[in-house]
């Protein structure tokens, strides 16, 4: 790798790890340099807006917590384990995220929701593909006599994700083991509603 591909890549970790604790608006171009040590040239000779930056920041960020997840479900050997080692991993991201700042895509959904559309338009692709994953775990479980046949995955799948999210939302402003009763609570609703 070139000294100036390392050098893009430095200033992607820094700022995926920026802009999910400050937000995009609230990160400046005065907090990248300080992060990066690089003078407003250097930054752009690398990205041509801030909003490039800001989409391979989040592309970064999200790339983080996947590798985090799937490492998370190497031990997995069916999809119940895949489904709860998912809400394993979240049980305690709030304390221990994988990226400073929380979860990268609940912050881009909220900083991005009125004033960034092509961040907007990101993190509604994320959230879509994230959730497919999910309906798809539960299908394949389904199809495997894991699962009760009858449950609407795709609905299942979406109050997966909004528990969680929802929950780390709450998190910050509730104590750790608020999150953790919550994981505890959804584990139980999912195997119930799942049957298994």
């Amino acid at each position: 790798m070139s000294k100036g591909e390392l050098t893009k890549e430095r200033i992607v970790a820094q700022a995926a790890s920026l802009f999910n604790t400050k937000g995009y608006t609230g990160c400046s171009m005065g907090d990248l340099m300080n992060a990066t040590g690089l003078k407003k040239g250097g930054i752009y000779n690398h990205f041509a807006t801030k909003d490039d930056l800001a989409v391979a920041a989040f592309d970064h960020a999200i790339e983080q917590v996947e590798r985090a997840l799937r490492e998370h479900l190497k031990t997995a050997t069916d999809e119940r384990q895949q489904l709860l080692l998912i809400l394993d991993f979240y049980r305690d991201y709030h304390a221990h995220p994988v990226v400073a700042g929380g979860c990268p895509l609940l912050n881009t959904m909220v900083d991005s929701d009125d004033g960034h559309p092509l961040l907007k338009t990101r993190a509604r692709d994320t959230l879509d593909r994230w959730l497919q994953r999910l309906t798809r775990i539960i299908e394949r479980g389904q199809q495997a006599g894991l699962f009760d046949p009858t449950a609407d995955a795709r609905q299942w799948a979406t109050v997966i994700f909004a528990t969680i999210h929802g929950g780390m939302a709450l998190s910050r402003y509730q104590s750790q083991p608020a999150m953790a009763k919550l994981m505890t609570h959804l584990t139980h609703s999912v195997r119930r509603a799942l049957q298994f």
